[in-house]
């Protein structure tokens, strides 16, 4: 989903409907206000874009785009055979637009909004410890097989403290006389 940076308070959802492809009107948008996106141009760049008076609708699983509010605010967009694009007002900027079946659609990369990547370059005691003691073969295993998992330097097994204390075993500090006697 993306990010709303101002919502309109005097929209009043019960009022507003949305005409979709097919001619059906519905009522589902709750909000209205300015959301930051990131789509992709056409040099494959991803810009960030506020859209101005989007429709929040959290019940449907898709971002959906009005040509005609694009077009009111001076954006331009054209369908050909085999192409369509979007062009801002000063046509410093093209978007293309995508077509999969009978939908058009925006390149947007949605999944950077939502979710936070992290890349980690650490030594192999670093993971071990940050993986709660985890084999260090494994550890060294699991670099080629999950992203943002890193090792740098040496990938020598050494001592870890915490592992050789918890393989550690009390001493028996009684001897059972019988096996029904309580220690």
């Amino acid at each position: 989903m993306s990010k709303f940076s101002k919502f309109d308070h005097t929209f009043t959802p019960e009022k507003h409907t949305i005409e979709l492809a097919n001619g059906d009107r519905i009522s589902v948008a709750e909000a209205r206000g300015d959301t930051n996106v990131k789509i992709k141009n056409s040099n494959g760049d991803s810009v960030d874009v506020i859209l101005k008076d989007a429709l929040f609708v959290p019940s449907f699983p898709q971002n959906i785009f009005s040509v005609q509010a694009a077009t009111q605010n001076g954006d331009s967009i054209s369908f050909k055979k085999d192409k369509a694009e979007l062009a801002t007002e000063d046509k410093t900027m093209h978007f293309p637009i995508l077509k999969q079946g009978k939908l058009y659609y925006l390149h947007s990369n949605v999944s950077n909004v939502d979710v936070d990547e992290v890349h980690l370059s650490q030594d192999l005691m670093s993971w071990h410890e940050t993986l709660g003691h985890c084999n260090f073969d494994d550890v060294i295993k699991l670099e080629n097989v999950v992203d943002g998992l890193k090792l740098v330097g040496k990938k020598t097994k050494r001592e870890c403290e915490t592992c050789a204390k918890g393989k550690m075993t009390n001493e028996i500090t009684g001897l059972l006389v019988n096996e029904f006697q309580l220690l």
